[in-house]
């Protein structure tokens, strides 16, 4: 990097991935995701050691309602994101299952996405 260059990580804080509206279908995806994110903390420690200064966090996400979009369900089913790999192969179907279900019925959904 440039001296006086710019640097944005993007992430979710642990807190956060236990607020994805997925968590309900997927439980387990929570303590998978959360072996695999960093601490918050950790990586603004990491920045300041490596000499980057005007560390800051922003935080974006918000609570919404919604219904649950084709494109979503295509990710699931193919297991887009790699967690639905990670966790076990009966927990990922009951999930789907359930899932299928609230889409067919256009749940309203309350969480992050």
């Amino acid at each position: 990097m440039k001296p006086g260059g710019l640097i944005c990580v993007v992430t979710e804080s642990l807190e956060q991935l236990e607020t994805r509206f997925w968590v309900c279908y997927f439980p387990s995806t929570v303590e998978v995701e959360k072996k695999r994110y960093p601490n918050i903390t950790d990586i603004i420690n990491a920045a300041k050691t490596a000499g980057l200064t005007g560390c800051k966090v922003v935080c974006t996400d918000a609570e919404n309602e919604f219904t649950i979009s084709e494109d979503f369900m295509k990710l699931v089913e193919n297991k887009g994101f790699s967690m639905f790999r990670l966790i076990d192969e009966s927990e990922y179907q009951a999930g789907f299952t359930s899932l299928i279900k609230d889409f067919d019925n256009q749940k309203t959904i309350r969480g992050v996405y």
